[in-house]
């Protein structure tokens, strides 16, 4: 199998023994800050990496172009980035869901792919919390902060009773503004969950912008 698919490094594309090849090992731009920006109803949040040169590359080629198993790698790494105090205290792992439509474009949810990985590596399980109430347009078409906020308002709805007494860990694939993140939080919390720490595959630095 390895001569008709060889193995390709996740962020560059190129040949490579390993998922992630030595170069882009060392050169990864890593998501240093202690917490993301803007995590309103959000006690914790962490991100793997900062959403910039290769990582853009590697997202777009796991959410456009098939790349299932860049879910493992992404995980991995946002396993790392989990503080002590975030993993004591998650009772429970969730996803941000991605609409119908998007996953029978897709073939596949992002977001729960990268959960059911990142629940392997700590122990944490994984169930669904979440519910697409409607097929918003992708947060990705609207730069502004207000309409982000707008567009999410109201898509999301907690499935009932699994979210009540739980401290959840909400997994996503890319941070920009918060927004989607802030609005499932918002809903975790209102259908009664304690706690919502969050964690990403990669976090837009919006002081760059």
């Amino acid at each position: 199998m390895s001569l008709f698919y060889p193995q390709r490094c996740a962020f560059c594309g190129e040949l490579s023994d390993k998922d992630v090849c030595p170069r882009c090992e060392k050169t990864l731009p890593r998501h240093t800050g202690k917490d993301l920006p803007g995590g309103r109803f959000i006690v914790h949040g962490a991100a793997a990496f900062r959403y910039e040169g290769a990582v853009v590359t590697s997202v777009r080629n796991f959410k456009f172009r098939g790349r299932a198993w860049h879910s493992r790698v992404y995980a991995r790494y946002m396993a790392g980035a989990l503080t002590e105090e975030m993993l004591s205290r998650a009772q429970v792992l969730t996803f941000v869901p991605t609409g119908f439509r998007r996953v029978r474009g897709r073939g596949y949810d992002q977001s729960r792919l990268i959960a059911r990985e990142l629940s392997k590596l700590t122990g944490i399980p994984c169930r669904r919390l979440l519910v697409k109430r409607r097929d918003n347009p992708p947060q990705s078409l609207i730069s502004d902060d207000s309409r982000r906020r707008a567009n999410v308002l109201g898509a999301y709805r907690a499935l009932k009773g699994r979210a009540e007494d739980m401290r959840v860990l909400l997994v996503d694939d890319v941070f920009t503004t918060g927004a989607t993140l802030t609005e499932c939080a918002r809903v975790l919390l209102t259908a009664g969950a304690k706690s919502v720490d969050a964690v990403v595959a990669a976090a837009a630095d919006r002081k760059r912008k």
